[in-house]
């Protein structure tokens, strides 16, 4: 299965993945074992595995803001050729951000793989509270105009007669919140019973 989570840059995405992969780790005292092995099936999608899981984009153990998607150079055909070629390898696969997020790829995904989407919203005020705070390049170029672009791209996805009945929507706008969607998804990624 693919588990994807969608969201406004800043909308905690990176957050919620970051708990996912620390939930993976094992802790005795001042001592972390971190459990994810690093590895890149592909020249491109450097990935973080797991018994139960890999995360597309293995940049979440360090402190780089954007940690996900939006970090792979490559097209979507390159994207393609991945999935293609590692889906069978992999009990479920984890990706977050807008790099692949498009209607014709999701299309092509639904068509061939098992998909959950998970899309994240967060009040467009806290967003700004948050973009100001992490400061990162596209936290710099962010306007009205760019928000209301992405928006419109989202909602062209959450509002597809086929495409939705994949997505499951969350409000992400407290850390209460963020913790209950990691729970969440996390229990799919696990093969847990909710």
């Amino acid at each position: 299965m693919i588990v994807w989570i969608s969201g406004l840059s800043c909308s905690g995405k990176s957050t919620i993945v970051k708990n996912i992969v620390e939930s993976q780790n094992k802790n005795f005292g001042d001592i972390v074992i971190k459990e994810g092995t690093l590895v890149e099936p592909t020249k491109y999608f450097n990935c973080i595995q797991f018994e139960d899981f890999t995360v597309i984009g293995g940049r979440y153990y360090s402190d780089q803001t954007n940690p996900g998607s939006d970090r792979i150079f490559a097209g979507a055909d390159r994207f393609k050729d991945f999935i293609i070629q590692e889906y069978n390898n992999h009990k479920n696969f984890l990706i977050e951000g807008s790099r692949f997020f498009r209607k014709e790829v999701l299309d092509w995904l639904v068509s061939e793989y098992e998909l959950k989407i998970f899309h994240i919203e967060t009040d467009k005020s806290i967003i700004e509270e948050r973009s100001k705070d992490r400061n990162g390049w596209w936290d710099k170029q962010r306007t009205d105009r760019r928000t209301d672009n992405e928006l419109k791209k989202f909602d062209k996805i959450l509002n597809d007669n086929i495409l939705k009945q994949y997505i499951t929507v969350y409000e992400n706008n407290t850390m209460e919140d963020s913790k209950s969607i990691t729970k969440n998804i996390l229990k799919i990624l696990l093969d847990k019973t909710c």
